[in-house]
């Protein structure tokens, strides 16, 4: 396919909108000290707000050469499931994996009030990255949005992505941490160490050290407040069952752990097990999807979406000077072709 042909849209779009209309329509569980689909997305209700959501993704399957029409998708991090809406909407037999088990649930319950021409095309299952649910070389493309960024380990995904796409089909993965600009490299230290701050905020679901609190004290409830609270602050970086032996070993001979957060340090939510905008160096990434059996094209990406000409001819210039303008970048975006 020519790179400058786009992915063809259905003939009516009304569906788009009204799918995306059921979605918030639908009552989904309260949860606290978690984010919500509300808060994520909620200004697709808004038509502008769409139509810029539409253009991005298309602009994505543009560079990736893809055509979703009538392919089978599976997107692996698919969180809320609005980019499955999408591609079912274009076309697309779109397969969701998600390892956050209530997001799941979430896209499950509002799936049966969409138009059917969108439903059936939707699958969704709870799963990990590094452990696919699908039989081999099923897929056409596999797609990772701002999601690769968040595996606990991305090396086994790369693996699996090769195993369940067919000869010839396509990695596409896009993501917003450029470790090459240093603003996304500010950013990200920044927001790592407000995940770390030692307060309790309950209307803030990115507190990391009251969830190892909490999970300490489920496990070991035994242990007083000010153990519990001293423990949370020695196993930053951690997830559940790291906690746990940490904590074990603690209660055994007394030994606290030396896991103390230091500026810098990555971090890791410990109950949906998931690292925090990790960042990436573009063209080390791509040098090492090639490695585990890919072909690769890499771009940056500046923008483009709202629409504005002039943005989007300077986002087609820059991108062809991606070797050398990278660091400029916003974002970035890599297709591996299966070989």
């Amino acid at each position: 396919m020519s790179s400058s042909r786009q992915p063809k849209p259905p003939v009516d779009a009304s569906p788009l909108s009204e799918a995306i209309e059921l979605v918030f329509q639908t009552k989904l569980p309260e949860r606290a000290g978690e984010p919500s689909l509300h808060d994520y997305y909620g200004d697709l209700r808004q038509p502008a707000r769409l139509e810029k959501y539409v253009r991005y993704h298309k602009d994505m399957f543009r560079f990736a050469e893809f055509d979703p029409n009538g392919k089978k998708v599976l997107e692996v991090g698919s969180g809320f499931g609005l980019v499955l809406v999408w591609l079912a909407w274009s076309g697309a037999r779109a397969h969701g994996v998600e390892l956050v088990s209530w997001m799941v649930d979430d896209v499950r319950t509002y799936l049966p009030r969409l138009p059917v021409e969108i439903k059936n095309r939707i699958t969704v299952r709870q799963g990990g990255a590094s452990e696919l649910p699908y039989d081999d070389s099923i897929f056409d493309l596999v797609l990772s949005i701002e999601a690769l960024s968040h595996y606990l380990d991305y090396q086994p995904f790369l693996v699996e992505a090769h195993r369940v796409l067919r000869q010839g089909g396509k990695l596409l993965v896009v993501d917003g941490n450029n470790g090459l600009n240093p603003s996304t490299r500010r950013y990200c230290k920044r927001i790592w160490a407000l995940h770390e701050r030692d307060i309790v905020d309950q209307d803030d679901p990115w507190l990391f050290v009251p969830k190892r609190q909490r999970i300490i004290h489920e496990s070991f409830p035994g242990l007083d407040a000010s153990e519990t609270h001293a423990l949370a602050l020695r196993t930053a970086g951690m997830v559940r069952e790291q906690i746990d032996n940490a904590v074990q070993t603690y209660v055994d001979n007394g030994k606290l752990p030396q896991n103390t957060y230091k500026h810098g340090q990555l971090s890791v939510h410990p109950e949906h097990e998931m690292v925090m905008e990790r960042l990436f160096n573009p063209f080390s990434l791509a040098r090492e999807i090639r490695s585990h059996g890919f072909e690769t094209r890499l771009q940056g990406y500046w923008g483009g979406a709202s629409g504005r000409p002039i943005v989007r001819v300077a986002n087609r210039l820059l991108a062809a000077m991606s070797p050398v303008a990278m660091p400029t970048a916003p974002s970035f975006r890599i297709v591996a072709t299966k070989r």
